[in-house]
């Protein structure tokens, strides 16, 4: 090989790498602490409170010596980009927007019958009914403007990214690098709220972000983005969330069984996982108060009473067969009605969080003396709570009985997502047999 073809080659390798020291190698480790005492030893990069919060971009997250570097085992703040990327569905929400699915939502809902539709319009579509919760503002947008108009999809590409979930990070990217960033659970981490991030290390603020697009409604400086009757009818799925189960079932790209102990060593309890279940029901129920009253406004802007707005009921209200024996509209609900367990102090004791859930199940008793669900949403609600409180628990606890009651839901389940269960009967005895096994099981917890 030749002098020159070597130097290029060697030159091309330093652009890859990104560096400029060819000789350098040290641990990456190393050159992450390097990078931090070269550029933010001192005080943090001063900011205005009063300047608009602006998106800053992927790119600001995903550099090697940020969260972007390439191993994958174990999942760390270091390689939380690439895992994120790999793995987690947010990276797909705007791809989703050009499938088969959502085209045909697009021509059900505009009444387009040509065989071609214009990539302008398409995109004008999305934009105004979906890109809110299905992907992140493109670098350079203010948080209080509009996201709308923009030339091309491309921009949405990463689909919802860091910004969506930590907020846009305009006014405390500059903090977030510095050695002086607060660790979590100290009080000036809960300052940076005047910065536009969201912790999502707390329970509350975590919550509170995923439900905004899981439950609705979402704004983007002026825009309102709700699931209604519209799109549901179109072919939305109904928007149907629990936060742990969902947090369950997430591929992380953070360090869970840290997580799990620093919560543990915070609390001085082992309930993060019956305290994520119980912050998500707390701030449904506060989600949906918003969610109703922004319906209610736009049902007086058009002049019509709060019932037109058909995504406020139960589906079962009106979509179910004349006559039919079974048909039960459920009492109560998260979204309905505030369980008054909920509006208490957090329980600090196993035996508290065993009367939780027992406060629960009582609240589906249509008489003090049946033990009966008068919905299926009732029992998975039950179920959720209940796994949710047995995670925290030694191993083992409560799985019998949480299995029983598992296969005696999905034995009166629908067949997809999409479908409802229309047969369920709060009466069938496996049903009424696991629920009395789970309940005397959170009594011997509960004395």
């Amino acid at each position: 090989m030749s002098l020159l073809r070597k130097f290029l080659l060697l030159t091309l390798i330093a652009v890859g790498c990104g560096c400029g020291q060819l000789a350098s190698k040290s641990p990456v480790s190393y050159q992450i602490n390097a990078v931090k005492l070269q550029t933010n030893n001192g005080a943090p990069r001063a900011h205005n409170d009063d300047s608009p919060l602006q998106f800053v971009g992927r790119n600001s997250c995903s550099a090697t010596a940020c969260h972007g570097q390439p191993h994958a085992d174990p999942v760390s703040w270091r390689n939380a980009y690439p895992m994120w990327e790999a793995a987690d569905p947010h990276r797909r929400a705007f791809d989703v927007l050009y499938a088969e699915r959502s085209v045909q939502m697009f021509r059900k809902l505009t009444e387009t019958t040509a065989a071609s539709i214009d990539d302008a319009v398409y995109l004008r579509f999305v934009e105004e009914k979906c890109i809110g919760c299905h992907a992140t503002p493109p670098a350079g947008s203010l948080a209080t403007s509009k996201l709308t108009n923009q030339t091309s999809p491309d921009v949405y590409w990463q689909g919802v990214s860091c910004e969506s979930c930590h907020g846009p990070a305009s006014n405390w990217l500059g903090q977030h690098y510095s050695l002086s960033w607060p660790k979590s659970g100290a009080v000036e981490r809960s300052q940076l709220n005047t910065t536009g991030f969201q912790d999502t290390r707390s329970l509350d603020k975590r919550a509170a972000v995923c439900l905004k697009c899981h439950h609705g409604p979402q704004q983007i400086g002026e825009q309102l983005y709700d699931v209604n009757h519209d799109l549901i009818a179109a072919g939305h799925p109904r928007l149907e969330f629990e936060l742990h189960a969902y947090l369950t079932n997430l591929p992380k790209h953070w360090d869970e069984t840290a997580e799990v102990a620093r919560y543990a060593a915070a609390e001085r309890a082992q309930s993060l996982h019956f305290d994520t279940w119980r912050m998500g029901a707390v701030k449904q129920f506060q989600q949906d108060a918003r969610l109703k009253h922004e319906r209610a406004k736009i049902a007086t802007e058009n002049k019509l009473g709060e019932w037109a707005e058909f995504a406020n009921h139960d589906c079962r209200h009106c979509h179910h067969t004349i006559g039919e024996t079974k048909f039960r509209v459920p009492v109560f609900g998260m979204t309905t009605e505030h369980p008054g367990f909920l509006s208490k102090a957090p329980p600090t004791t196993v035996a508290d969080r065993s009367r939780s859930i027992l406060s629960l199940i009582q609240l589906t008793r249509q008489e003090p003396t049946r033990a009966m669900f008068p919905s299926h949403e009732q029992a998975v609600e039950i179920y959720l709570g209940a796994s949710a409180f047995a995670a925290d628990l030694p191993p083992n606890t409560l799985t019998t009985e949480l299995t029983q009651l598992q296969h005696a839901i999905a034995a009166q389940s629908g067949k997809s997502q999409y479908d409802l269960p229309g047969k369920f009967d709060p009466e069938q005895p496996a049903l009424r047999q696991a629920l009395t096994a789970l309940e005397q099981a959170l009594q011997q917890l509960a004395p």
